[in-house]
């Protein structure tokens, strides 16, 4: 017995799954990517390791170096070195204001600030507009649009916030947002597609109401000296039209 749709229907399931596979993946693509880095766990074990040797060295350096200016101390090269180290920290406290000077908020320079802040402010921008355009709109489309553009908006928040307060989180935490943004972009996505398919199908149905009228109703209205002319044209403009 066989079923209903037969291998043509399960052939015509698979190929939606195989198109519409690729929306899936850039969705998941495009939400993980602002967060993919705070989830990589570093193997820092022999940084670590490096780093106690070279503290232990750089102890002994300095011990040395006070062990050399304790047996010259009180000589001229003493005396000239205090001068010289005095002009140096003078320097360096002078090196320092400048850099105060540039500093804005937490950032070394108000440009460095702008390039952390700007990117994610347009596009907060961008996912408002959008969402306010989809509320006035109000098309089939709806619910995926916000979907989509309040998860792009959450994603900008979260930048926008960190460039005023730098408050990192939890590894796990960011693990939980990277699954929330793209759950959240796979069903815009799956919405979208959803109208797309209907759009398809109600335009596929029209599309052979039409024919089929044209190809039966239609002849009432055509003198029978010109039937065999109007099928020609028909069947040819038909053909044109789906190449």
């Amino acid at each position: 017995m066989k079923t209903p749709g037969g291998p043509n229907q399960s052939r015509q399931v698979m190929m939606k799954i195989k198109n519409n596979y690729g929306y899936f993946i850039i969705a998941v693509v495009l939400a993980t990517a602002f967060f993919a880095h705070e989830t990589i766990v570093s193997d820092y074990t022999y940084m670590y390791a490096a780093s106690a040797v070279f503290n232990t060295k750089n102890e002994q350096n300095t011990l040395a170096l006070k062990n050399i200016k304790k047996a010259v101390k009180g000589t001229p090269v003493y005396n000239e070195y205090l001068i010289i180290n005095k002009e140096k920290n003078e320097a360096h406290a002078a090196l320092m204001g400048e850099y105060d000077k540039l500093k804005f908020l937490e950032f070394k320079t108000f440009r460095q600030f702008l390039g952390e802040f700007g990117w994610a402010f347009g596009l907060f921008i961008y996912g408002l507009f959008n969402l306010i355009k989809a509320f006035i709109r109000k098309t089939k489309t709806f619910v995926g649009e916000v979907a989509l553009h309040t998860t792009i908006m959450f994603i900008s928040i979260f930048f926008m916030r960190w460039c005023f307060k730098h408050e990192d989180f939890m590894q796990v935490d960011y693990i939980l947002i990277n699954l929330f943004t793209a759950l959240s972009l796979c069903y815009a996505a799956h919405l979208f597609i959803r109208v797309k398919e209907r759009l398809f199908y109600k335009f596929k149905n029209g599309f052979h109401a039409v024919s089929a009228f044209m190809m039966k109703d239609a002849k009432k209205f055509v003198d029978k000296d010109k039937l065999l002319d109007y099928k020609k044209e028909y069947v040819g403009a038909l053909k044109k039209g789906t190449k």
